[in-house]
């Protein structure tokens, strides 16, 4: 399928991008997720023009880096590009979601920390939900500062009409009535892996709840967007 357009889900985790990335794959579009060489120039490489380049790639990106990349992603594609903020129906809906994706965060090997600056997010209540309620703020105000309001759609997948809303906004023809239901935390993983990580973690992650704020002394260093000059 050709499509004209670039498009970026540049909503944070847990706002259900899985099953819009599911959406988009299922409605013909060559669309991807995060990965971890895309996460690694963002966050260690800061190679940024590396990140643009690759959307040449693709039709549609979303997940970790691309919530960051809007204004470059703007900068670089203008007029040809379409962004979707995926929200919750509010911050503590999200953060008790993000606590729960935890529930299998990797002992040594997960990378909550690149971008929201803290191991786990236990014990960090509010500065994970002013991250949320901020991003959506300047996502809103950038595009109506420049102008492109009509280049976002605010989504909540689990809202009636959602795909509707999200077709037209495309003009795109999408082969469902509503948004799948997928990669939902649900605590039921049964391979050993997972199980261990779910033990390990529900053993931690209230300790670490209680202990790290009061061992933390500086404010976390999260991950901020990317000025839209690297999209020129």
């Amino acid at each position: 399928m050709t499509f004209d357009k670039k498009i970026f889900g540049i909503g944070l985790q847990k706002t259900g991008l899985t099953s819009l990335l599911r959406v988009m794959q299922r409605s013909g579009l060559k669309a991807q997720g995060t990965s971890l060489p895309r996460r690694r120039q963002f966050c260690i490489k800061r190679d940024y023009k590396g990140i643009l380049d690759y959307y040449d790639t693709v039709d549609f990106s979303c997940d970790w880096p691309t919530p960051l990349m809007y204004k470059a992603a703007y900068g670089k594609y203008r007029d040809k590009a379409r962004f979707i903020l995926t929200v919750r129906k509010d911050a503590d809906t999200w953060f008790e979601s993000v606590k729960r994706h935890n529930w299998y965060a990797h002992p040594v090997l997960h990378r909550h920390r690149w971008f929201f600056g803290r191991f786990y997010p236990h014990g960090f209540d509010d500065e994970h939900k002013e991250y949320y309620e901020r991003h959506t703020r300047e996502v809103e105000a950038f595009f109506a500062e420049h102008g492109a309001s009509h280049q976002l759609l605010k989504i909540r997948i689990d809202q009636p009409q959602s795909i509707a809303k999200l077709a037209e906004f495309l003009e795109l023809e999408i082969p469902f009535s509503e948004f799948p239901r997928e990669n939902v935390s649900k605590g039921d993983r049964r391979d050993i892996g997972s199980i261990f990580k779910w033990h390990y973690n529900r053993t931690v992650q209230p300790i670490y709840g209680r202990v790290a704020p009061r061992l933390s002394k500086k404010a976390a260093r999260q991950a901020r967007p990317i000025d839209m000059d690297y999209g020129v």
